[in-house]
């Protein structure tokens, strides 16, 4: 958690459940760093927000760490600087003139503090009724560094989770996550100022399943377990996440489109405990292994035996252990949605065969690949996005019975000391 914060003053310079989506052809544009945290040069963060039918706010953090201060000419003030250029155009429309766009400067200037979050908005003027695409770039003054990323605008509902704005209750500032830690108080608040319905879910989800293997998930059972109503605010209604779940958070409680809390246990994204550590691990073990570590009284021995017998000796197994669970970091924060994001698909191969060389996606599909492209030698994957009224994150993958021989010789790799590269 942030121990500061800082409003920035911009300165305007120029005005599971449900189908798959069907797959489109693959853009061709790299995006191999975007599930990499070592390779993001800025950890940028943000939440849409429609404030009206007209009126959209992108909501902006930028770690103040990950900028370089600079003293200024005039004051000898430590200072950092940075220019956010944003074009938005309709999507699935070949690219012409930009139906809005803005191009601001940041500016942060004081005594330099290595702990806090650098945060703005920035408004567009975009009609309802339609889906759009984002183009973001973010660009450091000083340390010449550079961001690009675009995403989704969707005012096609007004229902949708983007006519709702989340906040941590310690903090004057959106939480950019869409998950919390239990229990946390939230504040909310939505567009129209309506009553919020929310249903609470406690449901157990299965690890992902090998990549060559049938799986078949069942339907979601949309009963809620228990629900309740949040008052209509013009400001924000609080409400707290008591317990682990997902909260889904409706303005029509006859619709399924709404906004979700995803709340998760004491330390996520973060795997520290013992127990943590052990339900992850289970990428690597035969089902006898896993259900005799289980039964164990001491865990934490249980998983330092089975990590040493991999590496053969202890300095070999904190690598193996460094590297592994930081793959299972990095799977939670960017792959998270209904379930944390190390169980996910997208989850499962980044664990075990690390990062791609190649991402490609479209707004339906990702395309992950290990090696070259066009090369029969390389190993591709495929996540095809699912249509959820939880989470726009969720991605399943193209499973296919020719992944078992890949999938076994990484196995192997891993129990045999070595970190596995296709």
């Amino acid at each position: 958690m942030m121990n500061h914060i800082k409003i920035l003053l911009v300165i305007t310079l120029f005005a599971l459940f449900g189908a798959c989506s069907k797959t489109q052809p693959v853009t061709k544009e790299n995006l191999a760093q975007s599930y990499s945290s070592s390779n993001i040069k800025l950890n940028v963060q943000y939440a849409v927000y429609h404030v009206s039918s007209d009126r959209t706010e992108i909501h902006l953090q930028i770690p103040s760490s990950d900028l370089k201060y600079s003293a200024a000419e005039e004051t000898g003030f430590l200072e950092a600087t940075a220019l956010i250029d944003l074009k938005v155009y309709k999507q699935n429309v070949e690219k012409g003139k930009a139906i809005d766009s803005v191009l601001v400067k940041i500016s942060d200037s004081g005594v330099l503090q290595t702990n806090f979050n650098i945060n703005t908005k920035v408004e567009l003027n975009l009609p309802s009724g339609t889906l759009y695409t984002a183009f973001l770039k973010i660009t450091d003054f000083n340390g010449s560094l550079r961001e690009e990323f675009t995403f989704v605008i969707d005012k096609s509902d007004l229902n949708n989770r983007q006519n709702f704005l989340l906040f941590d209750d310690e903090y004057q500032v959106p939480n950019f996550n869409g998950w919390v830690n239990e229990p946390s108080w939230l504040r909310i608040k939505n567009n129209e100022v309506k009553p919020m319905h929310v249903r609470y879910y406690l449901r157990k989800f299965p690890l992902a399943p090998p990549p060559f293997s049938n799986f078949n998930p069942p339907p979601f059972q949309y009963e809620a377990d228990s629900t309740f109503e949040l008052s209509a605010s013009g400001d924000f209604s609080n409400f707290k996440a008591q317990k682990m779940g997902f909260y889904h958070v409706l303005k029509d409680n006859t619709q399924k489109n709404g906004f979700t809390v995803f709340a998760f246990e004491e330390h996520f994204p973060k795997v520290v405990t013992p127990e943590q550590m052990f339900e992850s691990v289970r990428y690597l073990t035969t089902e006898w292994e896993y259900r005799e570590m289980k039964q164990a009284k001491d865990i934490k021995n249980q998983l330092e035996t089975f990590w040493v017998n991999c590496g053969g000796n202890k300095d070999k197994a904190k690598e193996l252990i460094s590297i592994y669970y930081g793959r299972v970091e990095e799977s939670n924060r960017f792959f998270t949605s209904y379930v944390e994001g190390w169980k996910t698909d997208r989850g499962l191969i980044h664990i075990v065969y690390g990062k791609p060389n190649i991402i490609y996606r479209n707004p339906t599909s990702e395309t992950w690949i290990y090696g070259e492209d066009k090369n029969m030698m390389s190993l591709s994957f495929t996540f095809i996005k699912v249509i959820n009224p939880f989470t726009d994150n969720d991605f399943r993958l193209s499973r296919d019975e020719n992944y078992k021989s890949s999938w076994y010789r990484s196995i192997e790799s891993w129990r045999n000391g070595r970190i596995y590269a296709n």
